[in-house]
Protein backbone atom coordinates (compact mmCIF):
# COMPACT_ATOMS: atom_id res chain seq x y z
CA UNK A 1 0.00 0.00 0.00
CA UNK A 2 1.29 3.45 -0.91
CA UNK A 3 0.88 6.12 1.75
CA UNK A 4 1.59 9.86 1.44
CA UNK A 5 0.25 13.27 2.49
CA UNK A 6 -1.40 15.98 0.41
CA UNK A 7 -2.37 19.22 2.19
CA UNK A 8 -2.17 17.55 5.62
CA UNK A 9 -4.46 14.74 4.45
CA UNK A 10 -3.21 11.16 4.57
CA UNK A 11 -3.75 9.42 1.23
CA UNK A 12 -3.45 5.65 0.83
CA UNK A 13 -3.59 3.82 -2.48
CA UNK A 14 -3.99 0.04 -2.38
CA UNK A 15 -2.18 -2.16 -4.87
CA UNK A 16 -5.43 -3.83 -6.02
CA UNK A 17 -6.77 -0.35 -6.87
CA UNK A 18 -3.66 0.42 -8.94
CA UNK A 19 -3.84 -2.99 -10.59
CA UNK A 20 -7.48 -2.55 -11.61
CA UNK A 21 -6.85 0.94 -13.04
CA UNK A 22 -3.71 -0.20 -14.89
CA UNK A 23 -5.39 -3.28 -16.37
CA UNK A 24 -8.39 -1.20 -17.49
CA UNK A 25 -6.14 1.37 -19.13
CA UNK A 26 -3.84 -1.20 -20.72
CA UNK A 27 -6.61 -3.36 -22.18
CA UNK A 28 -8.69 -0.45 -23.43
CA UNK A 29 -8.28 0.26 -27.13
CA UNK A 30 -11.07 2.83 -27.35
CA UNK A 31 -10.00 5.48 -24.82
CA UNK A 32 -13.23 4.94 -22.91
CA UNK A 33 -11.58 3.41 -19.83
CA UNK A 34 -9.51 6.55 -19.29
CA UNK A 35 -12.65 8.68 -19.58
CA UNK A 36 -14.43 6.39 -17.11
CA UNK A 37 -11.59 6.75 -14.61
CA UNK A 38 -11.71 10.53 -15.17
CA UNK A 39 -15.48 10.47 -14.56
CA UNK A 40 -15.01 8.79 -11.17
CA UNK A 41 -12.08 11.08 -10.27
CA UNK A 42 -14.11 14.23 -11.06
CA UNK A 43 -17.02 12.84 -9.02
CA UNK A 44 -14.71 12.44 -6.01
CA UNK A 45 -13.29 15.92 -6.61
CA UNK A 46 -16.86 17.23 -6.34
CA UNK A 47 -17.04 15.71 -2.87
CA UNK A 48 -13.62 17.17 -2.03
CA UNK A 49 -14.66 20.68 -3.07
CA UNK A 50 -17.87 20.34 -1.03
CA UNK A 51 -15.86 19.23 2.03
CA UNK A 52 -13.73 22.34 1.69
CA UNK A 53 -16.86 24.50 1.25
CA UNK A 54 -18.49 23.24 4.46
CA UNK A 55 -15.14 23.26 6.28
CA UNK A 56 -15.19 19.53 7.04
CA UNK A 57 -11.69 18.45 8.03
CA UNK A 58 -10.49 15.65 5.76
CA UNK A 59 -8.38 13.26 7.79
CA UNK A 60 -7.72 10.45 5.29
CA UNK A 61 -8.53 9.35 1.73
CA UNK A 62 -8.22 5.63 0.90
CA UNK A 63 -8.27 4.37 -2.69
CA UNK A 64 -9.33 0.71 -2.36
CA UNK A 65 -10.11 -1.93 -5.00
CA UNK A 66 -13.71 -0.89 -5.71
CA UNK A 67 -14.24 2.26 -3.69
CA UNK A 68 -12.80 5.50 -2.41
CA UNK A 69 -13.23 6.06 1.33
CA UNK A 70 -12.91 9.52 2.85
CA UNK A 71 -12.53 9.89 6.59
CA UNK A 72 -13.66 13.23 7.98
CA UNK A 73 -14.10 14.59 11.46
CA UNK A 74 -16.34 12.27 13.49
CA UNK A 75 -19.20 14.73 13.87
CA UNK A 76 -20.61 16.36 10.77
CA UNK A 77 -24.00 18.05 10.75
CA UNK A 78 -26.78 16.68 8.56
CA UNK A 79 -26.45 19.73 6.34
CA UNK A 80 -22.70 19.20 5.89
CA UNK A 81 -23.22 15.52 5.06
CA UNK A 82 -26.00 16.36 2.57
CA UNK A 83 -23.92 19.01 0.79
CA UNK A 84 -20.93 16.66 0.55
CA UNK A 85 -23.08 13.78 -0.73
CA UNK A 86 -24.84 16.01 -3.27
CA UNK A 87 -21.75 17.52 -4.89
CA UNK A 88 -20.24 14.35 -6.38
CA UNK A 89 -23.26 13.42 -8.52
CA UNK A 90 -23.95 17.11 -9.19
CA UNK A 91 -20.51 17.49 -10.81
CA UNK A 92 -21.24 14.41 -12.94
CA UNK A 93 -24.59 15.83 -14.05
CA UNK A 94 -22.93 19.12 -15.01
CA UNK A 95 -20.30 17.24 -17.01
CA UNK A 96 -23.02 15.23 -18.72
CA UNK A 97 -23.65 18.31 -20.84
CA UNK A 98 -20.72 17.06 -22.95
CA UNK A 99 -23.25 14.79 -24.70
CA UNK A 100 -24.14 17.84 -26.78
CA UNK A 101 -20.60 18.16 -28.17
CA UNK A 102 -20.27 16.60 -31.61
CA UNK A 103 -17.39 14.21 -30.93
CA UNK A 104 -17.54 10.49 -30.06
CA UNK A 105 -15.28 10.79 -26.98
CA UNK A 106 -17.22 13.83 -25.71
CA UNK A 107 -20.47 11.93 -26.22
CA UNK A 108 -19.13 8.96 -24.25
CA UNK A 109 -17.74 11.24 -21.51
CA UNK A 110 -21.10 13.01 -21.20
CA UNK A 111 -23.04 9.73 -21.18
CA UNK A 112 -20.67 8.19 -18.60
CA UNK A 113 -21.10 11.23 -16.35
CA UNK A 114 -24.88 11.16 -16.76
CA UNK A 115 -25.06 7.47 -15.88
CA UNK A 116 -22.63 7.72 -12.98
CA UNK A 117 -24.31 10.83 -11.58
CA UNK A 118 -27.82 9.35 -11.78
CA UNK A 119 -26.66 6.02 -10.36
CA UNK A 120 -25.12 7.77 -7.36
CA UNK A 121 -28.42 9.53 -6.64
CA UNK A 122 -30.13 6.15 -6.07
CA UNK A 123 -31.38 6.15 -2.44
CA UNK A 124 -29.44 3.07 -1.30
CA UNK A 125 -26.89 2.54 1.43
CA UNK A 126 -23.37 3.07 0.12
CA UNK A 127 -24.38 5.60 -2.54
CA UNK A 128 -24.58 9.38 -2.28
CA UNK A 129 -28.36 9.24 -2.74
CA UNK A 130 -28.51 7.02 0.33
CA UNK A 131 -26.61 9.60 2.37
CA UNK A 132 -28.90 12.36 1.09
CA UNK A 133 -32.13 10.51 1.83
CA UNK A 134 -30.88 9.54 5.29
CA UNK A 135 -30.14 13.22 6.08
CA UNK A 136 -33.64 14.22 4.97
CA UNK A 137 -35.29 11.35 6.90
CA UNK A 138 -33.26 12.18 10.03
CA UNK A 139 -34.59 15.72 9.90
CA UNK A 140 -38.21 14.72 9.21
CA UNK A 141 -38.45 11.55 11.32
CA UNK A 142 -35.59 11.60 13.85
CA UNK A 143 -36.70 8.46 15.72
CA UNK A 144 -37.70 6.34 12.72
CA UNK A 145 -35.13 7.49 10.13
CA UNK A 146 -33.03 4.32 10.38
CA UNK A 147 -35.96 1.96 9.85
CA UNK A 148 -37.46 4.01 6.99
CA UNK A 149 -34.05 4.29 5.36
CA UNK A 150 -33.52 0.52 5.56
CA UNK A 151 -36.82 -0.07 3.79
CA UNK A 152 -36.02 2.51 1.08
CA UNK A 153 -32.50 1.13 0.61
CA UNK A 154 -33.62 -2.50 0.36
CA UNK A 155 -36.45 -1.53 -2.01
CA UNK A 156 -34.02 0.43 -4.24
CA UNK A 157 -31.53 -2.44 -4.40
CA UNK A 158 -34.34 -4.96 -5.04
CA UNK A 159 -35.77 -2.80 -7.83
CA UNK A 160 -32.33 -2.60 -9.47
CA UNK A 161 -31.97 -6.39 -9.17
CA UNK A 162 -35.40 -6.85 -10.80
CA UNK A 163 -34.63 -4.38 -13.62
CA UNK A 164 -31.21 -5.98 -14.04
CA UNK A 165 -32.83 -9.40 -14.37
CA UNK A 166 -35.30 -8.10 -16.95
CA UNK A 167 -32.48 -6.39 -18.87
CA UNK A 168 -30.37 -9.56 -18.75
CA UNK A 169 -33.30 -11.64 -20.01
CA UNK A 170 -33.74 -9.35 -23.01
CA UNK A 171 -30.06 -8.63 -23.76
CA UNK A 172 -28.87 -12.17 -22.91
CA UNK A 173 -25.33 -10.98 -22.30
CA UNK A 174 -25.11 -7.96 -20.01
CA UNK A 175 -25.49 -8.69 -16.26
CA UNK A 176 -24.10 -5.31 -15.13
CA UNK A 177 -27.29 -3.82 -13.67
CA UNK A 178 -28.15 -7.10 -11.95
CA UNK A 179 -24.68 -7.23 -10.36
CA UNK A 180 -24.95 -3.60 -9.21
CA UNK A 181 -28.25 -4.40 -7.48
CA UNK A 182 -26.79 -7.48 -5.78
CA UNK A 183 -23.76 -5.42 -4.69
CA UNK A 184 -26.05 -2.74 -3.19
CA UNK A 185 -28.10 -5.36 -1.34
CA UNK A 186 -24.94 -6.97 0.07
CA UNK A 187 -23.61 -3.53 1.01
CA UNK A 188 -26.84 -2.74 2.84
CA UNK A 189 -26.74 -5.84 5.01
CA UNK A 190 -22.99 -5.62 5.57
CA UNK A 191 -23.31 -2.14 7.10
CA UNK A 192 -26.54 -2.65 9.09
Amino acid sequence: MMRFKIFNTVVTVSYPFLLIVCVLLLLDRTGYAGLSVLTVFLHEMGHYVAMRMVKAPILQVDFCACTVRVTTAPVLSGRQTAVIAFFGPFVNLLLSLFVFVDHPLALYFGAANLGFGLMNFIPARGLDGGDLIFCVLSKLFPKKAGVIFSVVSIFSASLIIFLGGVFLAFSRYNPTLLLVGIYLLILHFRKV
